[in-house]
């Protein structure tokens, strides 16, 4: 015969229910904790051992509260179950009150991302009145969860050629600047050149949009002119490669960027670029050693080999051996760019590199044959570069 305090046998298997859950809880989160211990995490998830095992421990004790105050509600009067559920409710209530800021947060978050899409939305559209009441309605914490800042629209104006919105985001006090902190984007040239980290001015660059680099050069700073100058270099924008020296960039810049692979005629080497080539030797802002004539033939040489080995890549070649490039100079460990070519198996690149005066005579015995075998060998397929949203040449 039951005790008239006995709890029927539902709120008895809620109970072991329970008591399984926080048990359960209690395992895994120490078991975590003591793993932690003595494999520590490191990195970017260090202690991550201890906030699962805390995260566990929580969990099972919300379930446990949870099912102890139904059984509790049922009319279980144990009294085992009155000072467990005591113990656990402040425990329970904390992960409750943690788990609804956070719900909070991702709620809020999710406004400021619908906010900063508006925002980015109106400047695609180039559409001033829709932007400023869109601007009107994202506050710094909009700004920040969306990517909205003003600097950062300027880059997205500067992409799709929103005028009218980047002039108005001007006015409003949006900058162009480079480095760490600053805005960038990255493109591919449809040859398949890539550039990292491209600041507004040289998006519009690279986009041939003379109307908005003109708008944006009263927006820059010298660290963004020269930035964008190092794009114009690379995609052969003569045009804006003078409008940007005539506004102001002091050459050379010094430390770090004095080396001969930073001088701008190996920048304009990584694509080849022959209108800004033969501009940097007729009136080379810095000078043009024979070392950064070599770095530039370095330069070069990637640029073919990342790409289908352009033709014009022999004329930049010719160019470099008047300022002291030797295309014969041992080069990673080769003999000379020829051999590395050969190593490489590039026939396109062997063939332009041997049309712009490389030496088979220079070559190691092994590397001569090889380059016999190459040449009689069949063509590559081409690799036609990138596709979507690439940057013309």
């Amino acid at each position: 015969m039951l005790h008239p305090d006995s709890p029927p046998a539902f709120t008895r298997i809620l109970a072991a229910l329970s008591l399984a859950i926080l048990a359960a809880g209690v395992v895994v989160g120490a078991g975590l904790s003591i793993l932690e211990m003595l494999q520590p995490s490191g990195g970017w998830f260090a202690g991550l051992g201890y906030v699962l095992g805390l995260m566990a421990l929580a969990a099972g004790n919300l379930l446990s509260w949870l099912l102890n105050a139904i059984c509790r509600a049922l009319g279980d009067r144990r009294r085992w179950l009155r000072t467990l559920l005591a113990a656990q409710t402040l425990p329970a209530l904390l992960c409750l009150g943690y788990g609804g800021v956070e719900l909070w947060g991702m709620r809020q978050d999710g406004q400021a991302l619908e906010r900063g899409a508006a925002v980015r939305e109106a400047v695609r559209r180039d559409d001033v009145a829709a932007l400023d009441a869109a601007l009107g309605r994202c506050d710094a914490a909009c700004q920040g969860a969306a990517n909205a800042r003003p600097d950062a629209l300027l880059l997205l104006a500067a992409d799709v050629g929103a005028r009218r919105a980047a002039q108005r985001l001007v006015a409003q006090g949006a900058k162009v600047s480079w480095g760490l902190n600053a805005p960038g984007m990255d493109l591919r040239s449809c040859e398949g050149l890539y550039l990292p980290g491209v600041n507004a001015l040289g998006v519009a660059a690279a986009r041939k949009d003379d109307a908005m680099l003109r708008l944006l050069l009263a927006a820059s700073d010298e660290d963004g002119r020269y930035a964008a100058l190092r794009t114009a270099a690379a995609l052969d924008r003569l045009d804006a490669f003078e409008a940007l020296l005539a506004a102001g960039v002091s050459l050379p810049r010094g430390a770090p960027f004095d080396g001969p692979h930073d001088h701008l005629l190996a920048v304009a080497a990584s694509g080849a670029s022959i209108q800004v080539a033969r501009r940097l030797l007729a009136a080379p802002p810095a000078p043009v050693t024979p070392a950064v004539a070599q770095a530039a033939l370095a330069a070069l040489f990637r640029f073919m080999n990342d790409t289908d080995g352009q033709p014009r890549a022999v004329e930049f070649a010719r160019l470099l051996t008047a300022p002291g490039a030797d295309i014969d100079a041992p080069y990673q460990g080769e003999a000379s760019l020829l051999a590395e070519a050969v190593r490489i198996k590039r026939k396109d690149v062997a063939t332009l590199l041997l049309q712009a005066g490389a030496s088979r005579a220079r070559l190691p015995r092994e590397r001569r044959e090889a380059l016999q075998a190459l040449l009689a060998g069949p063509d590559e397929a081409p690799w036609h570069g990138a596709t979507g949203g690439c940057v013309a040449p």
